[in-house]
């Protein structure tokens, strides 16, 4: 049985964070540092594991507690994939892979990858994709409505084994317009002026929310992929 992967479908690497995630050009909002800062030491997290032959996925969940003066919840998932390289077509970019416990995987690279024609059989494909979303209520009226977004690549010089990373990072900031505790409910305001009206999740932490206060959203998303050249006696 053949498992089909698209690189570039997949959630993207938590690795590839180091790359700084931000274009040099681009300002975020200074809401993540000092903030989360101020909740970290009340949040309680839970981890689970799975693997599925060549592929390990972890899951970490990150929220406030009770006792935190405001309300924070991050999820995190990394897949990690260690594999050698069965065959590789260079005209429809499909490698197909195969891992430890002999399950064979067919992934189609990036259109604008580079390096594939020096990938052989035998090599060994290591990746990593991460993705986390952070929702953090920051009290006070000083942020507005926004969403910011920017993105880094990464990749191998020509004539060099393929590697590749890319992070992408999008923080959204919605501004809180109405709660009603009776109800459970809460309204939020986007970027363009909607409102749209919410049930709370948890009513505790609607609780710890005011008219005025701001509900940011960060997404990242990061991928890393390298190719290691197989050995002499490895590749026989």
């Amino acid at each position: 049985m053949m498992t089909r992967l698209n690189i570039g479908g997949v959630s993207l690497l938590l690795g590839a964070m180091l790359l700084s995630g931000c274009g040099d050009k681009t300002e975020m909002p200074a809401v993540e540092e000092s903030t989360t800062e101020e909740v970290a030491p009340q949040v309680e997290t839970s981890v689970s594991v799975v693997e599925d032959g060549a592929i390990t996925a972890a899951i970490v969940v990150e929220k406030s507690t009770a006792e935190a003066e405001t309300a924070f919840i991050a999820t995190t998932e990394v897949q990690t994939l260690t594999a050698k390289v069965v065959s590789i077509n260079l005209e429809t970019r499909e490698v197909v892979l195969v891992g430890e416990d002999g399950v064979e995987m067919e992934l189609i690279a990036n259109e604008d990858t580079n390096n594939l024609d020096q990938v052989s059989p035998g090599d060994t494909v290591n990746a990593k994709f991460m993705e986390r979303v952070t929702m953090e209520l920051v009290k006070g009226g000083d942020l507005r409505a926004q969403e910011i977004t920017a993105e880094r690549e990464v990749q191998s010089e020509d004539g060099e084994m393929p590697v590749r990373a890319e992070v992408q990072k999008t923080i959204t900031v919605y501004t809180v317009e109405a709660i009603d505790l009776e109800a459970n409910t809460f309204k939020l305001k986007n970027v363009a002026g909607e409102v749209a009206e919410f049930t709370a999740g948890d009513p505790a932490n609607l609780a710890k929310a005011s008219v005025g206060d701001a509900l940011v959203v960060t997404t990242t998303e990061a991928m890393a992929v390298e190719v290691v050249k197989a050995v002499a006696d490895e590749a026989m």
